[in-house]
C-alpha cells in the first residue's frame, strides 16, 4: 500500500480549510443578498455597484481567513469563488428583474384603470380629452416605476393592448 506523505496529507487539510472558508465568505454575501431583497427592484447599475462592493467584501474575507493556508492552491479556490459569487450576482439579476416586472406591471395597471373605466362608460367626449389621460398616466408611470428596463416593457406591452 502507498502510504501518503505529509505535503499530500498538508494538501487535503488545505482544500477543507479552503472551501470551509469559501463556504463562509459566500455566506456573507447571501446574507447581504437577503436585506438587498427588500430594496428590490434597483436600477441595473445601482444592483451591478451592490454586486461588486459584496463581491470585494466576499474576497476580501476570504483573503483574511486563508492567509496562513497554501498560496499555490489558493487561485484555484479564488476562481471557485468567484464562479459561486457570479451565480450568486445572476440570481440576484433574475430577481430583481422579476421584482420590477411585477411592480411595474402593478403600477400600471393601477394608474390606467380610470382610464380604461371611462373608455368602457363612453366618458370621453372626445379623442384629445383620452389622449391628455393616457399621456398623463405614462408620465406619472415613468415617475412612479421601478428603474429597471422591464419596467418600460412593461408600459410598452401595457400600451400596445
Amino acid at each position: 500500500a502507498v502510504q501518503p506523505c505529509i505535503s499530500d496529507v498538508w494538501t487535503i487539510v488545505c482544500d477543507g480549510e479552503f472551501e470551509r472558508h469559501q463556504a463562509e465568505s459566500l455566506e456573507s454575501y447571501d446574507f447581504a443578498a437577503a436585506e438587498l431583497r427588500a430594496r428590490m427592484p434597483l436600477g441595473s447599475s445601482e444592483l451591478s455597484q451592490w454586486h461588486m462592493s459584496e463581491a470585494r467584501r466576499s474576497h476580501q474575507y476570504f483573503g483574511e481567513l486563508t492567509a496562513a493556508l497554501q498560496q499555490r492552491r489558493k487561485h484555484r479556490q479564488v476562481a471557485q469563488l468567484d464562479e459561486k459569487l457570479k451565480a450568486r450576482w445572476d440570481a440576484a439579476g433574475a430577481e430583481n428583474a422579476r421584482v420590477g416586472d411585477q411592480r411595474a406591471r402593478v403600477l400600471i395597471a393601477t394608474l390606467y384603470r380610470d382610464v380604461e373605466r371611462k373608455v368602457h362608460t363612453n366618458e370621453y367626449p372626445d379623442f384629445n380629452a383620452f389622449e391628455r389621460d393616457r399621456r398623463r398616466v405614462h408620465a406619472t408611470f415613468l415617475e412612479q416605476a421601478p428603474r429597471h428596463p422591464s419596467a418600460v416593457c412593461v408600459l410598452n406591452e401595457f400600451m400596445e393592448d
